[in-house]
C-alpha cells in the first residue's frame, strides 16, 4: 500500500506534496515525507523536502514533514515536527524553505532557534507563513523565557534560506 498526493502543479510543470511513511509491516503509519517534482528532460524528477534524521526522526522512526505555503515559481515553505532523543516526545516544529535540486538538498531551515526562543523543556515552534517568486520567505518563531511563552518574533528569510532576519518592532511601546 504507497500513499501519496500531488496538491500543487505549476505551469512549468514544477508540482509537489507528500507521501506518507510506513514501517517494515506496512501497517504502522510513520508519518508523511514532503516533496517537490520537476521535469527533467521531460520526466519529473521527485526530491525530497523538508528535514529529516536527527531531532527530525522520533525514537520509532516516525517522521512529519508538510508544505504549506508555495509559489509558481516553484519554491516552497514548511515544517517539519521535532522530537526529543530518549521519550520521542514532542518538541515543536522547525520552519523551512526549498527548491529543487536533483539530490534533495534545497532544504534550509529558517526562523530562530536560540535560547530566546527554545523554551526550558527545549520546545520550538517556527513557521512559514509567506513567499514570494524571488524566493524570499516570511513568518515567525515563538519567544520563551522562564518556562512561559514570552510572543513571537516575526523574520524574513532571503533567497535559499541563506540568512533569517528579525522585523517588526520590539521597543518598549512595543512589549508588555
Amino acid at each position: 500500500y504507497q500513499y501519496s498526493e500531488a496538491t500543487f502543479l505549476t505551469d512549468a510543470g514544477v508540482s509537489w506534496g507528500y507521501s506518507n511513511r510506513y514501517g517494515a509491516n506496512a501497517t504502522v503509519n510513520l508519518g508523511q515525507s514532503a516533496w517537490l517534482a520537476k521535469p527533467v528532460s521531460g520526466v519529473p524528477v521527485t526530491t525530497r523536502a523538508g528535514l529529516s534524521g536527527g531531532i527530525y526522526t522520533r525514537n520509532d522512526g516516525y517522521e512529519y514533514s508538510v508544505i504549506n505555503r508555495a509559489v509558481e515559481e516553484g519554491h516552497v515553505g514548511g515544517y517539519s515536527r521535532q522530537f526529543e532523543a530518549g521519550t520521542g516526545g514532542d518538541l515543536g516544529q522547525a520552519a523551512w524553505v526549498a527548491d529543487w535540486t536533483p539530490d534533495g538538498s534545497g532544504t534550509s531551515v529558517v526562523g530562530f532557534y536560540d535560547s530566546g526562543h527554545t523554551d526550558s523543556d527545549g520546545y520550538q515552534y517556527s513557521l512559514v507563513q509567506d513567499l514570494n517568486g524571488a524566493g524570499y520567505g516570511s513568518g515567525y518563531s515563538e519567544r520563551f523565557g522562564g518556562g512561559q511563552s514570552l510572543g513571537r518574533a516575526a523574520w524574513i528569510s532571503a533567497p535559499g534560506g541563506s540568512t533569517t532576519s528579525a522585523v517588526g518592532f520590539t521597543d518598549a511601546a512595543h512589549t508588555r
